[in-house]
């Protein structure tokens, strides 16, 4: 039986070695904390012998290995971020193993360069919405990203090779977990699809910005500062940046959307936030490039109506 207190000090040090949480004080003391997980493995785990834990358990020795042979002798961000790079793959593919329970505990690295594609897409999307004055143009561009980005999460589930190429090509902006569950960005351009269906252009356009900003800014804020946990490893002082950057920039696209007085921007904006740091907390087993932007649309469409009743 694979034990969920080990498994969460293996998370931990994930966390407090991140790019976006690291001190260089810190390192001494997670080096002891590395090698006692290590040994906590080894001593543990050497008695197992059943069968239908023997997945489990060569996934636990892995990681263990994994980590003996990337633990940094240098106290430098880049070397601990690059020890995050190489056991982050291992400890994934266990948690893949364990019951639910265990498996909330999953931990993201900090990926700038995945922020930073995020924001773009976002932004591209949202000036899409904004200028585009078609709604057919606007669906039509949808589908043919949606139908792209589906061809290939098919086409890797039937080829390796194919699989293996396409995580090389995008492993700058991807999570290791990617590589066997759909892609985020293929969640994303699945919620722009029912966006142009279903939502308003300004709507559209928060729930763009909302998703595009805020939630990079939830997972930098939450990695650095977090120390209130809420569940499945979001805190308070995440879903306070969440609220706090989802509002200005949700209010921003309202106000380039036009059409509406600046009491209505304001209520919405703080609306949009609210909903998008909602689902980001609650709906933890749907991918939130799906769930954000559709709870910030729906909930704002829905206001827009009250608003024009």
């Amino acid at each position: 039986m694979i034990e969920a207190v080990w498994v969460d000090e293996v998370r931990a040090i994930l966390r407090d070695a991140d790019a976006s949480a690291w001190r260089a004080e810190r390192a001494d003391e997670l080096r002891r904390r590395v090698r006692d997980v290590i040994a906590t493995v080894r001593i543990r785990l050497a008695a197992q012998t059943d069968a239908s834990s023997l997945a489990t358990v060569d996934r636990a020795q892995a990681l263990a290995a994994t980590m003996e042979r990337a633990l940094p002798e240098e106290s430098t961000r880049a070397r601990w971020s690059a020890f995050v790079g190489e056991v982050h793959p291992s400890y994934e593919a266990l948690v893949a193993e364990l019951p639910t329970g265990i498996a909330a505990l999953k931990v993201r690295p900090t990926n700038y360069s995945r922020s930073i594609f995020q924001c773009g897409s976002a932004a591209v999307g949202l000036f899409s919405v904004a200028f585009i004055p078609s709604r057919a143009i606007i669906l039509g561009i949808a589908v043919t990203f949606a139908t792209y980005a589906w061809s290939m999460e098919i086409g890797r589930r039937f080829s390796p090779r194919m699989n293996a190429w396409l995580m090389r090509i995008y492993s700058r902006v991807s999570h290791p977990h990617e590589r066997y569950k759909v892609n985020s960005a293929t969640w994303f351009a699945t919620a722009l699809v029912l966006l142009a269906l279903f939502s308003t252009r300004p709507a559209t356009m928060a729930a763009l910005a909302v998703l595009g900003v805020a939630d990079p800014v939830a997972a930098l804020v939450g990695r650095r500062w977090g120390k209130h946990m809420l569940r499945a490893g979001r805190s308070l002082e995440g879903t306070l940046g969440f609220l706090a950057s989802g509002g200005i920039v949700a209010a921003l696209a309202l106000l380039l959307a036009g059409g509406l007085v600046a009491s209505q921007v304001a209520v919405l904006a703080l609306l949009a936030a609210a909903a998008g740091a909602l689902a980001e907390l609650v709906a933890t087993r749907v991918d939130d490039n799906l769930t954000i932007p559709v709870a910030v649309g729906a909930a704002l469409t829905a206001a827009g109506a009250l608003l024009h009743h």
